[in-house]
């Protein structure tokens, strides 16, 4: 598809964005690297680099970080992020399959919409929040997660082809604010709050920002995203391995996480706040340390809820409630499994709703 590229001086990537058999899922980064690619370069893609004749069998990140790498190949040719390129995805019939399998399965979640960005990166960053935010989106979820497809994304923003910050516009809403990453800041950072209550959540995988803004959307809350200086990627969370960087930091007693932002914007105006947070090793992630011991919640109702593949909330809202000085009132916390329904999340605010 790419051999005439070169006569091109601007380019529109439509993508349709589902799952996929090898990279969890397809969208922009895997039109621009795969989509364009000639027949030899594929073999190179899939084979990370080793074979212009085969795919190969290369450790799965080997071919996520191939991809990426393929893609910025190609943004690089245009200029880069804002140059001679935009990209669409379409989120429609979300199988778990490429439309490259003879045989996809039928999609079992909803139609989404259309999404634009100038930045790939952004772009399927968004989508594949969107599917963690929907009430049917468990089987894609399940695709991405087995293949480790968000770690796609922590790539490609490392060797600088998009960043995975971004703004929800909803083009149908009069161009308002629908919602914004969990690599990014408060929507509408800068502005007086447009409620009186905040969700602020740190999410690693996706999880805990699924229900995070989930929670926002019912509700009309603002969101802020607690966001390390240092984005963890999917080999830091590997609690498999004992030299990733999260077992590391179990370990040191003296572990710091530092943030980009410490205080919401306008933090004072809030009176009440959703507190999210994935369970590591048993205990809310200690990336929320900082956010607690460093904010002052007198006069806020403090609502703690997190994500965990099995361990319960147990004592973590209590420690961030003690690193925060016992400041505030703080409610009994909830975890969720990851894509847990709306339902659920709207039974458990309906269950405190008088209260705040």
């Amino acid at each position: 598809m790419g051999a005439h590229l070169a006569n091109y001086d601007y380019v529109v990537s439509l993508a349709h964005f589902k799952g996929h058999a090898m990279g969890g899922f397809g969208g922009a980064i895997k039109n621009c690297s795969i989509g364009i690619a000639s027949q030899e370069g594929k073999m190179l893609i899939h084979s990370a680099g080793t074979s212009t004749t085969s795919w190969g069998n290369p450790a799965q990140d080997d071919f996520l970080e191939s991809m990426a790498e393929a893609a910025k190949a190609v943004s690089d040719h245009f200029g880069g992020v804002g140059g001679g390129m935009c990209y669409v995805n379409v989120m429609n019939r979300l199988s778990v399959d490429c439309d490259c399998d003879s045989h996809p399965a039928e999609p079992e979640m909803a139609d989404i919409g259309i999404l634009a960005s100038l930045d790939p990166v952004a772009l399927d960053r968004a989508c594949v929040d969107l599917v963690y935010a929907a009430p049917d989106g468990q089987p894609l979820i399940e695709r991405i997660e087995s293949r480790n497809g968000a770690y796609t994304l922590d790539h490609a923003e490392a060797i600088g082809l998009g960043s995975r910050t971004y703004e929800l516009i909803d083009l149908d809403a009069d161009g308002a604010a629908a919602g914004s990453s969990q690599q990014g800041d408060q929507k509408g950072q800068g502005a007086a709050p447009g409620s009186s209550a905040l969700v602020a959540y740190f999410s690693a995988t996706g999880n805990t920002a699924g229900i995070a803004q989930t929670i926002a959307e019912q509700l009309g809350a603002d969101v802020f995203v607690i966001t390390p200086t240092v984005p963890y990627t999917a080999e830091d969370v590997d609690y498999n391995d004992a030299q990733s960087r999260t077992s590391i930091e179990r370990d040191d007693p003296n572990r710091l996480v530092e943030l980009k932002t410490v205080t919401p914007p306008n933090f004072d105006a809030y009176t009440t706040v959703f507190l999210g947070y994935p369970i590591w090793w048993g205990d809310a992630s200690w990336v929320m340390d900082g956010f607690a011991s460093g904010n002052d919640f007198t006069g806020k109702t403090v609502v703690p809820f997190c994500t965990s593949g099995s361990s319960p909330i147990g004592g973590s809202a209590q420690r961030l409630a003690d690193l925060a000085g016992n400041t505030g009132t703080w409610l009994d916390g909830r975890r969720f499994s990851a894509g847990a329904p709306a339902d659920e999340i709207s039974e458990w605010i309906a269950s405190f709703d008088r209260t705040l």
